[in-house]
């Protein structure tokens, strides 16, 4: 068998048949996988490959197993750079003809329109099915070793691929973001053993296109692949993906550069929005399902799209995340599930989300008062170990208090809670909490503010805490106190307005090329408002 090895390795170096040589690729890869050994230096086999690539395809004989002509040669590859793959090795091939020749070969078989492979066109969700890529020539088989091929190489040699998806007129880019088209995935999943290797491909370009955000890459390199993404509407096609083609164990990488896309890129984010629109029963199926799954990163992910959302477009655009977290038969299921999800990011993110949601939905609000339990399980979280998801928590309950108008009543349970996170070690937290309670003050709560001693304790951390953001949450939350009769009279009896007087005049004494701290406007603000003549 060695001289077997030999002899064929000598047929694959020197033919000058491509035919040959492709076939002895694809012998030299089966013998390799039953261990037979080989002498092959990568000069020549780089030389053999890229005569074998840049020649035109023959095909005189149908590979068996319905693989295709050039997947024999992908393997070997793969299987030779495994075996000798040093740092120096595969930044000689990356920078030799064979790696330009062989994503030029792929681009041809895939029969990519020239401006796609000119990074001039766009290949967008309205754009006409792209032709059948011939299968004769690489298998889905060989696709796929070609993409592991490329992992391996970057994996070792990071750098790389950077430099290969930023360049303008990017080959290996144009392909990945075709590999991720609707039409190219029905067109892989209807050839023979396409559905097989689907989710390996899908996975593979999910692996190259997120090296850019795992590595320290230049700010406008950055843009520009962002620009690339967004222009061909991958986070459309990433979406449309895991709803149509992968199963629910494998949406989780996907779904993280999805995320990715739309936290960095308004126009992605979009995107993922106008996607869900398109078919709102297929895709609010597929995240119901994919949010309550046992894969706490996913849940996460998406909770964390959701909750940028909710955050950056209009209440129009947010009906479906309700749906979402209502469930089908509007009993909020969903949202229970994920306020007590044993993990501290999915509650974490969680409560983010309610916070964003509760600046704009009524339904929501209407919900927390209607529904038994429910506002108990937004309150449990101020109470939480995890100081992530306190302080998530206390975002939520301060917008639920802000405007909070028939929910207000039911508020008045979480004062005590909320007074004592205070005291939180969490600057955050504190902030929030102030916030919070400055927002219950205008709905009929000052009894239980004054209960439990809440101007006393803004006040303290008005001219006393160390994080200038929390004293200005606090000075934000007296403004707001003070117009009740009672919480005033009880500032006035502190003297409250004699000790902002002093920080006032810390802040007049910094250095004049020192900004001015945000909270001096408050802080002079209530100093005016507690004057006698604005007694009440």
């Amino acid at each position: 068998m060695g001289k077997l090895g030999s002899d064929v390795a000598t047929l694959f170096t020197h033919s000058h048949v491509v035919s040959l040589v492709s076939a002895a690729a694809c012998l030299l890869g089966q013998l390799g996988q039953q261990g037979v050994t080989f002498d092959l230096q990568p000069m020549e086999w780089m030389a053999a490959a890229t005569h074998a690539l840049s020649a035109p395809a023959e095909v005189r004989l149908t590979p068996p197993g319905s693989c295709g002509f050039y997947d024999g040669l992908l393997i070997l590859l793969l299987q030779l750079l495994t075996e000798q793959g040093k740092a120096s090795l595969i930044r000689d091939m990356c920078s030799s003809e064979m790696w330009t020749v062989l994503w030029h070969r792929f681009s041809m078989v895939l029969r990519l329109p020239e401006e796609a492979s000119a990074q001039e066109g766009e290949l967008s969700l309205s754009s006409p099915p792209s032709p059948e890529p011939d299968w004769t020539l690489i298998s889905p088989q060989g696709m796929a070793a070609l993409l592991s091929l490329a992992m391996a190489t970057f994996t070792q040699e990071p750098q790389l691929c950077l430099s290969c998806l930023s360049q303008h007129g990017s080959i290996l880019m144009s392909i990945l973001k075709h590999l991720l088209c609707p039409s190219f995935l029905n067109q892989l999943r209807q050839a023979p053993h396409g559905s097989e290797f689907l989710p390996v491909v899908v996975l593979s370009v999910c692996q190259l296109l997120c090296f850019p955000f795992a590595l320290d890459m230049d700010a406008d390199l950055l843009i520009g692949v962002l620009a690339d993404l967004r222009d061909s509407e991958v986070a459309a096609h990433l979406l449309q993906v895991c709803c149509y083609h992968l199963p629910l164990m494998q949406v989780e990488l996907p779904i993280s550069l999805l995320t990715r896309l739309a936290l960095m890129d308004p126009t992605s984010l979009n995107q993922f929005v106008n996607t869900v629109s398109a078919s709102p029963r297929t895709i609010v199926s597929f995240l119901s399902v994919a949010l309550l799954s046992d894969q706490p990163l996913l849940t996460s992910d998406l909770l964390s799209l959701l909750a940028h959302t909710a955050r950056v477009l209009s209440p129009s655009h947010l009906s479906f995340i309700q749906e979402l977290l209502a469930g089908s038969d509007e009993s909020y299921r969903p949202l229970r599930s994920l306020l007590g999800h044993p993990e501290n990011s999915v509650r974490a993110h969680t409560y983010r989300l309610l916070g964003h949601l509760l600046q704009h939905s009524m339904a929501l609000r209407g919900a927390l008062q209607s529904q038994s339990g429910l506002l108990s399980l937004l309150l449990l979280g101020l109470g939480d170990k995890d100081p992530v998801v306190r302080c998530s928590a206390s975002f939520a309950v301060g917008n639920a208090a802000y405007q909070a108008g028939p929910l207000g009543p039911a508020l008045a349970a979480a004062v005590p809670s909320m007074t004592q996170l205070l005291g939180d070690p969490q600057a955050g937290i504190r902030r929030n909490v102030a916030s919070a309670l400055g927002n219950l003050g205008p709905e009929g709560l000052g009894e239980e503010l004054l209960q439990c001693e809440v101007p006393q304790r803004l006040l303290e951390m008005a001219c006393g805490d160390p994080q200038p953001n929390v004293k200005e949450a606090a000075l934000i939350a007296l403004r707001s106190l003070q117009q009740e009769p009672g919480i005033h009279q009880v500032l006035v009896s502190l003297g409250a307005s004699g000790k902002l007087s002093l920080l006032s005049l810390g802040n007049q004494s910094l250095p004049h090329s020192s900004p001015r701290p945000a909270s001096a406007k408050h802080c002079r603000k209530l100093i005016h408002l507690l004057r006698p003549a604005h007694s009440m």
